[in-house]
């Protein structure tokens, strides 16, 4: 089952790797665990998140129930679980688990980091700043991020420019993440052929 769970992650953690391989080698420690114990969570997490992942929702379904039906209590059931929840629209059901994980696992920045999307997907920026701030203090290294467009999607353009400037000084500023941050925030101000220039050399 740990096997499965650490296959059924490793493509997030390293894009290199050989994906088809891994996903077919997490599929069968899932069954294997599964076949030896069949209330085995950790395996139908794993087998879940592997059938989410890859678009299989009927059978993430299965799993992420039967899952949370054997231990609604577990913090990586509630949060893959919620991920689930937030794939196929459900967000304020996805909401209720990031929150109740995030109660479980106070000191993990994982739940209040997906929680953002998750706001941001139901239309609350206000609410989701606050979310990326708690990220953010726990070590979220994509808090930063979620910060400058909560502002943005707010209208702070002045604290976005703030944010912007603290993620992409001076000597990052040629990286091509910071200038699609540059560009959305020109497009966001209405600068949109400063916007444009900067969208052409990028895709240039």
């Amino acid at each position: 089952a740990g096997r499965a769970f650490a296959l059924a992650l490793s493509e997030i953690w390293d894009p290199w790797l050989p994906t088809a391989e891994l996903v077919a080698q997490g599929r069968a420690s899932a069954a294997e665990a599964l076949k030896l114990d069949p209330e085995n969570v950790e395996a139908m997490i794993a087998r879940g998140y592997l059938a989410m992942k890859h678009w299989d929702v009927a059978g993430a379904r299965v799993d992420f129930e039967r899952a949370y039906a054997l231990a609604p209590e577990n913090v990586d059931v509630l949060n893959f679980y919620g991920d689930f929840q937030k794939l196929v629209g459900n967000l304020r059901e996805a909401e209720r688990m990031k929150r109740k994980a995030m109660a479980l696992d106070p000191l993990s920045f994982v739940h209040p980091h997906d929680l953002v999307q998750v706001l941001f997907d139901q239309g609350r920026p206000r609410d989701a700043l606050v979310m990326a701030q708690r990220a953010e203090s726990l070590g979220s290294p994509s808090a930063p991020y979620q910060i400058l467009e909560a502002h943005r999607q707010l209208k702070q353009f002045d604290e976005a420019e703030r944010a912007l400037a603290e993620l992409c000084p001076a000597e990052k500023a040629g990286n091509p993440g910071c200038k699609i941050e540059r560009m959305s925030l020109l497009a966001a101000t209405g600068h949109l052929a400063e916007a444009r220039a900067i969208t052409a050399a990028v895709s240039g």
